[in-house]
């Protein structure tokens, strides 16, 4: 991991099938899925993220990620300019 004030990456390893319930927060949201494959649920829609693959959440949005497979990818947190 790597922190600053403003922001966080994370890599992250998610075993098949791992759920991260429906939640929110502060921080703007980006992902990359490195290899594997997650399901992003947002908005009332589910997104299937294959290798290559990347998304942005925007603060205070819930969401929700499920595994499909491994899964690894990069998170990074940023906190909204004020």
């Amino acid at each position: 991991m790597v922190e600053t004030p403003r922001f966080k990456i994370y890599h992250w390893e998610m075993l098949a099938y791992t759920k991260i319930p429906m939640h929110q927060h502060p921080e703007e949201q980006f992902g990359y899925v490195h290899d594997g494959a997650l399901l992003l649920e947002f908005e009332g829609e589910s997104h299937t993220l294959y290798e290559g693959d990347s998304y942005f959440i925007p603060s205070n949005m819930p969401h929700a990620l499920t595994a499909l497979y491994n899964t690894n990818s990069i998170r990074i947190l940023f906190e909204p300019r004020s």
